[in-house]
C-alpha cells in the first residue's frame, strides 16, 4: 500500500474477513471465557469438536493462546485414546492457530493431514472451512493461485449445502488473492457483488469489511476520492455493527480518507480514536500500531518530538509482551528523525538497537522451532502425512452427480408437463 507515510495498515486481512463472517461476531473475554467452559461441560465427542472448532474460527488474536493449549490438550487425549474424531479436530485447531502465529507453511501440513479425516462426506461445512484455511495459508505464502482453488473448493462446498452467505464469503478470499496478482478490476467487481449479497442481510461487520477493502484498492490505484468514498462507506457499516473491534478499524479508514484529503488534524484524531478503542480491546499488538500510526503521521509533518514521542510508546508496550517486530519498526523510524535531525550518533544508536531486536528476533524463532519438534512428534504418531484428496474428490463429485440428477428429473418433468398443456414454461434460478 503507497500511502503518503509509513503507515501500519492492518484494516482489512483474511483472518478478520474469515472471522466476520464464521460467526455472528468476535466476542470479548467474558463471553470467550463461558464458551470454553461450555466445551469442557460437554460429554457428546462430536458436539464437543464442533464447539471448538467454532471457539477456534470465532475468536480474535487475543484468545489463541489458550485456544493453542486446549488443541493440544485435545489431540494429547486422542492419540492415547486412539480416538481419530478428538485426533483430528486438535489437528485442525492447531493449525489454525500456527496460522494466527504466522507459521503458514506448518500450518498448510497439519491442515492436509486433518482434511483427509473431515472428507468423509459427513463433514461437509468443516470441509469447506478447512480449504478456506489452506488457501489462507497459500495467501500468506505467496501462492495466490493456489490459494484461489482452495477458495473455490471451499465456494463449491457452501453451495453444495445450500449455504450462499458463507459461498459468498468464499468469493470474498478469491478477490483478496487476485489483488496481489495484479487483477484490481476484477478484484473490485468480486467485493462489489459481495456488498450487493450483503445489503439486505444487514451483515454490517462484514459490509464494513469489503467496502474498506474496495477503499484499499482505489488507494493501490491513487484514486484517492473513489478510496475516500469506500473507506466512509466502511466506516459507516462498522458503526452500525456496534463492534469495538471494528469499529477500531473504522477510524483507520477515516484517518486515511481525512488524510487524503489533506485534513491533517482529523486524521490525526481519527487514529487518536481508534487507539482508545483498541485500548478497551485488550489486543496488545492493535494497540502498538496505533502508536506506530501516530507517530508516523507526527513524523510526516516534521513534528520531531511527538512522533518521537508516540514511537517511544509503541516500543515500551511491545517490550511487555515480546512483540519484536513492533519494537524493531519504531526504532528503525527514531533512527530516521535523528538523521533527518543530523544527529546521527543518536541515529547511530537507534539503529544498532534495531539490529539487536532482529537478532533476538532470529534466537525466538530458533526456540519456537526447538518447541515445534515435540508437537511434530505427537503428529506423526498420530498419522503419517498423507497428500490423498480421494475422498474429498469422490464427495465432490457426488455432490456434483446429485445436482445433475435433480436437473434431469426436473427437465424431464418439465416435459411431461408441456406434453400435457402443449406449452413449455422454461424457468432459470438465479
Amino acid at each position: 500500500m503507497n500511502y503518503p507515510f509509513t503507515i501500519k495498515h492492518r484494516a482489512i486481512t483474511l483472518f478478520f474477513l474469515f472471522n466476520i463472517f464464521v460467526g455472528n461476531s468476535a466476542f470479548g473475554k467474558d463471553e470467550f471465557d463461558l464458551r470454553l467452559k461450555k466445551y469442557k461441560a460437554e460429554k457428546n465427542e462430536l458436539k464437543k469438536s464442533q464447539l471448538l472448532i467454532d471457539l477456534a474460527t470465532e475468536s480474535e488474536n487475543i484468545h489463541f493462546n489458550q485456544i493453542e493449549k486446549v488443541a493440544k490438550e485435545l489431540l494429547e487425549s486422542g492419540v492415547k485414546m486412539n480416538n481419530k474424531q478428538s485426533l483430528n479436530t486438535g489437528k485442525f485447531v492447531l493449525a489454525i492457530c500456527l496460522l494466527n502465529n504466522g507459521k503458514f507453511d506448518k500450518a498448510k501440513e497439519y491442515l492436509f493431514v486433518s482434511k483427509r479425516y473431515f472428507s468423509n462426506g459427513e463433514n461437509v461445512n468443516v470441509l469447506a472451512i478447512i480449504n478456506n484455511y489452506i488457501g489462507h495459508c497459500d495467501y500468506k505464502g505467496g501462492r495466490y493461485k493456489d490459494a484461489i482453488e482452495s477458495y473455490k473448493k471451499a465456494k463449491y462446498l457452501w453451495k453444495s449445502l445450500d449455504n450462499a452467505s458463507e459461498a459468498n464469503h468464499s468469493n470474498s478470499f478469491i478477490a483478496t488473492a487476485l489483488i496481489p496478482m495484479g487483477h484490481l478490476e476484477k478484484a473490485k467487481q468480486i467485493f462489489k457483488e459481495c456488498i450487493k449479497h450483503l445489503l439486505p442481510l444487514k451483515k454490517n461487520r462484514a459490509l464494513s469489511g469489503y467496502y474498506g477493502q474496495l477503499g484499499e484498492i482505489y488507494s493501490t490505484q491513487e484514486k484517492r476520492n473513489e478510496a475516500s468514498y469506500y473507506f466512509e462507506k466502511g466506516a459507516e457499516y462498522a458503526f452500525k455493527s456496534g463492534d469495538p473491534a471494528t469499529i477500531a478499524r473504522a477510524q483507520n479508514y477515516l484517518a486515511i480518507s481525512k488524510y487524503f484529503k489533506g485534513e491533517v488534524d482529523d486524521a490525526l484524531q481519527a487514529f487518536k480514536s481508534s487507539l482508545q478503542y483498541r485500548i478497551q480491546s485488550g489486543d496488545v499488538k492493535l494497540v502498538c500500531e496505533s502508536y506506530y500510526n501516530i507517530g508516523s503521521l507526527y513524523l510526516e509533518t516534521e513534528k520531531y518530538d511527538l512522533a518521537e514521542e508516540y514511537f517511544q510508546l509503541s516500543i515500551e508496550e511491545a517490550k511487555k509482551h515480546d512483540l519484536y517486530q513492533d519494537q524493531a519498526d519504531a526504532l528503525l523510524e527514531i533512527s530516521n528523525i535523528y538523521k533527518n535531525k543530523k544527529q546521527f550518533d543518536q541515529a547511530l544508536i537507534h539503529l544498532t538497537n534495531y539490529t539487536v531486536i532482529k537478532e533476538k528476533m532470529l534466537n525466538q524463532l530458533q526456540t519456537e522451532n526447538e518447541n515445534d519438534a515435540e508437537l511434530v512428534e505427537l503428529l506423526n504418531r498420530s498419522s503419517a502425512m498423507q497428500d490423498n484428496y480421494s475422498r474429498e474428490t469422490i464427495l465432490i463429485n457426488k455432490l456434483k452427480n446429485e445436482k445433475s440428477k435433480v436437473k434431469y428429473i426436473l427437465f424431464g418433468s418439465i416435459l411431461l408437463l408441456g406434453g400435457s398443456i402443449l406449452f413449455l414454461r422454461k424457468t432459470k434460478a438465479n
